[in-house]
């Protein structure tokens, strides 16, 4: 029969090498996960520009898709906000000023983002604003996207786009840059052209 004594010392003896263990576990947990952390870790740099990018007073054509898809979203916004409560068309005054509001805003939420080793343009209406990487804003960007914007109002009648929002608010994406003559066409156009398999 063993002493209390004796069973005291066995019990610590124990319980010591219970919570050893259990301190060298959390050890390693943390150990764990900070090398699961650290291998985890994304780093972000900012998009690499050409010269055409710095010094061009246009937008290049690489980036005129999401330019244009851009502006058609933005011209969608300000009709809808000019365009609520109201269940009869606007004023051609309406119409006119939402579109001109639409240019004339700073344009400051968009800029360019590289994703996927790829430069676009990022910002409200735009596939790559979700998209994990770092934008770099202000710069040319805001002045190309008003000219582009001003340039559409020349191109297309305001009472259009605006027939065109009030037949379906969702099209004026479509019908700006994925029409027979829009930009985003003509660009899909091209790269199939000079696509690989063309070449052979």
């Amino acid at each position: 029969m063993y002493h209390s004594t004796t069973i005291s010392l066995i019990l610590m003896a124990s319980v010591c090498s219970l919570v050893t263990a259990s301190i060298d576990e959390v050890e390693k947990h943390a150990e764990l996960k900070e090398q699961t952390s650290s291998e985890q870790t994304i780093s972000f740099t900012s998009p690499e520009l050409t010269a055409e990018d710095k010094n061009s007073g246009h937008m290049p054509d690489y980036l005129r898709c999401d330019a244009c898809k851009a502006i058609a979203f933005q011209m969608t916004e300000y009709l809808a906000k000019a365009q609520q409560g109201k269940n009869a068309d606007l004023l051609e005054s309406e119409y006119m000023d939402a579109l001109e509001q639409s240019c004339f805003q700073k344009w400051e939420q968009y800029g360019l983002k590289e994703v996927y080793g790829v430069k676009h343009l990022s910002g409200p209406g735009l596939e790559t604003e979700s998209e994990m990487g770092m934008v770099m804003f202000g710069g040319p960007w805001p002045g190309r996207l008003f000219k582009m914007c001003q340039n559409y109002l020349g191109e297309y009648d305001e009472t259009e786009i605006y027939q065109e929002y009030r037949r379906n608010p969702g099209s004026l994406r479509d019908y700006l840059c994925f029409g027979s003559s829009g930009v985003c066409s003509r660009l899909s156009k091209k790269e199939k052209r000079h696509s690989p398999k063309n070449e052979l």
